[in-house]
């Protein structure tokens, strides 16, 4: 029975995912070995033409140089090895959308391959060599198809992972390019700028000549931070990478330490304080500024009752006659007698 397996999957197949379909073998399909690499695949008939398990030991365990490998030992699911069971084909670097890397394995520099070729859907889950983490890049040249695709995890948190640093075998560089009038740091100095949680620009520039102690501004150059997909970073604010020349870089302090209380380059007031309705609650923005103290009440203060105090009574205040004298008596008397006299001759 187990010689039938062994002849079932010698038959390779010829790919099954959409958008990487798996070389035509050649007419000589016989491999050359790849120097400090194990033989079996320059012993093996057709090593990668198709999609088969092309390291596993119902392929290759009659086949020279095989035995006393890596794949020649624990190679269940989950454990380190557990690629040698994973089928996979050659594939045309140039026309595959799914992840594809540099066959290691054999002497041709040109042959790439991709596990995700042989599998439809979301079957293929990564493995030992390719990795478990669905981080791979998807902002590079070339890398617009990896949403779904493996890649090593790099750190982060669950909600905003690192994007996965690119190695030898991609077909893409982790090397950064200078961004145009910034430092020159990312591209010189590092091989690897943004890539996994790292402070990056610690001892570079300013964060080589000034304070770079907390609450001081320049106090970002400590802080770890790594490159993000802001399509798969829900969880933590994320700004474009200004110093590198990529422009789809975006990155995060926050997915690199769970007790970031923010720094001098995103700012260090929360969300939840800020005005904007837009801002994150649980991220760190530029504190907004002071809020000018309210004027005292602009609206005058009424003024007493406008209405004039009515004046005293107008009318003059009668004045008290006054008391006749006994002078002023005696002479109306005498008025009194002449009159009667006077009186008394006109009848005569």
């Amino acid at each position: 029975m187990k010689l039938s397996a062994v002849l079932l999957l010698a038959t390779p197949m010829a790919g099954d995912a959409a958008g990487c379909a798996c070389l035509a073998t050649p007419a000589n399909p016989q491999q050359t070995q790849a120097a400090t690499k194990p033989t079996y695949p320059a012993n093996a008939p057709a090593y990668g033409w198709g999609c088969k398990a092309h390291d596993s030991g119902t392929e290759q365990m009659f086949v020279v140089g095989w035995n006393g490998t890596a794949c020649d030992g624990v190679t269940t699911a989950g454990t380190d090895n557990d690629w040698c069971e994973d089928q996979w084909c050659i594939v045309d670097a140039s026309d595959c959308d799914k992840r594809h890397l540099k066959l290691s394995y054999t002497g041709a520099t040109d042959d790439f391959f991709s596990y995700e070729a042989c599998y439809s859907g979301d079957a293929f889950k990564g493995n030992g060599w390719v990795g478990r983490c669905q981080n791979c890049p998807t902002h590079l040249p070339g890398t617009a198809g990896l949403t779904n695709s493996y890649c090593a995890c790099n750190g982060g948190k669950s909600d905003c992972p690192c994007v996965a640093t690119p190695g030898p075998a991609d077909p893409y560089s982790a090397q950064q390019q200078q961004a145009a009038g910034k430092p020159d740091y990312p591209e010189v100095n590092d091989t690897a700028y943004g890539w996994g949680c790292e402070a990056h620009d610690d001892g570079y520039d300013v964060c080589g000549t000034t304070s770079t102690a907390d609450g001081d501004p320049n106090d970002w150059c400590k802080d770890q931070f790594c490159i993000v997909d802001p399509n798969k970073c829900t969880g933590n604010r994320n700004l474009l990478l200004t110093y590198t020349n990529e422009a789809n870089d975006y990155f995060t302090y926050e997915t690199c330490d769970v007790n970031f209380a923010g720094n001098g380059w995103v700012g260090r007031c929360l969300g939840s304080q800020t005005a904007d309705a837009n801002d994150m609650n649980e991220s760190y923005y530029s504190c907004p500024s002071p809020s000018p103290t309210p004027p005292p009440n602009a609206s005058p203060t009424p003024p007493p009752n406008a209405s004039p105090t009515p004046p005293p009574n107008a009318s003059p205040t009668p004045t008290t006659s006054p008391i006749p004298t006994a002078d002023l008596a005696s002479q109306k008397g005498m008025v009194g007698v002449g009159a009667v006299l006077l009186a008394a001759m006109a009848f005569q």
